[in-house]
């Protein structure tokens, strides 16, 4: 994927998918520009850029031009390293010259000199993940607090821009957001945002339905690329973005955050779309030896309950058997 201009924007106005992010990060950190791509320097910036290119044409103005260049047949053999050596010099100079003047291009470009406001750099972005098996609670620079479900992602700057708060969220988790009028909380996750001032909701991708955002408590803004429809959703509402359409639901938010307080609940999922949760949860493997239990449909809520709590439950409802492997759950009938 080529990186330009319109992909950087959109990169820093936290825009860009996945694949779009993971693009702009790798050419960022090798270090050097595509060749293809021209660093020119932002608007306003066009003076200093001409002023430092004639500063470095001066500095090489002693170098004669085609007029004034003698002949070939009058320039003598070069013969002592005086020669060499002066020459030498002068393409070092204009190269050094050069360098300072490509320097300041990318200075100005990302934005580290007064003429353009400040961006965070990529080295101070913070990361965590999170195992299948086990869950985290984190305090964010803000002072908002972040519960991240087993197999989940979350990225995040060391010190806030000073308009906004933006995480990069993937997995599920659960946010407390500090209250800041003038600085709007944006959770990126996939395709979708959501961009709140101060409140407590739930993001989360649920197999078979999509990316959902249950509200708590508060009101947030559910965005998605692609998409004309903006949800506001409050409390005790849940907005779903399907991969092209969204839409909307209310629920009881306790259903989709209890799992901060170690609750696990499916309400009449099927099976095949429980697995993937069972295995974060509790960091196994799940094996359908009869593809028809797939199909077969869980309505459970368990507390802070064992694996072995689990399996006996779901073994006496749905009338199937299972049998423990090392880190395997094998289910059949």
């Amino acid at each position: 994927m080529r990186v330009d201009r319109h992909l950087l924007e959109k990169y820093w106005s936290g825009h860009c998918t996945p694949e779009e992010r993971a693009a702009v990060e790798a050419w960022m950190a090798a270090g050097t520009p595509d060749e293809a791509y021209p660093l020119r320097a932002p608007d306003g910036e066009q003076a200093l850029h001409g002023t430092l290119w004639q500063r470095i044409t001066d500095e090489v103005a002693g170098q004669p031009d085609e007029a004034s260049a003698p002949r070939p047949d009058e320039i003598p053999e070069p013969s002592t390293p005086r020669r060499r050596s002066a020459k030498r010099r002068l393409w070092l100079r204009f190269s050094v010259a050069a360098t300072v003047l490509f320097t300041v291009s990318l200075l100005l470009y990302w934005g580290q000199l007064p003429t353009q406001p400040r961006r965070t750099a990529l080295s101070a972005y913070v990361r965590h993940d999170v195992p299948h098996g086990r869950k985290t609670k984190l305090t964010l620079p803000d002072g908002t607090t972040v519960h991240l479900n087993a197999g989940s992602t979350l990225r995040y700057p060391a010190r806030f821009d000073e308009d906004q708060r933006h995480v990069v969220l993937a997995g599920e988790g659960y946010f407390d957001v500090m209250n800041d009028a003038d600085r709007p909380f944006i959770v990126s996750f996939g395709k979708t945002q959501v961009q709140v001032l101060g409140t407590r909701f739930n993001v989360r991708e649920q197999a078979g339905l999509g990316i959902c955002v249950t509200v708590e408590e508060g009101r947030v803004r559910f965005s998605a690329e692609g998409v004309a429809d903006t949800l506001l959703l409050t409390a005790n509402m849940q907005g779903i973005f399907t991969g092209d359409a969204m839409d909307h639901a209310t629920v009881n938010s306790a259903d989709f955050t209890g799992w901060t307080q170690g609750t696990l609940f499916f309400n009449a999922v099927r099976l095949a779309e429980a697995i993937p949760e069972l295995e974060r949860w509790y960091g196994v493997r799940f094996t359908l030896k009869d593809g028809g239990l797939a199909g077969y449909r869980i309505k459970a809520r368990f507390d802070n309950a064992p694996l072995s709590t689990v399996l006996h439950d779901l073994a006496f409802a749905l009338d199937i058997q299972y049998t423990i492997k090392d880190k395997e759950v094998i289910l059949y009938k």
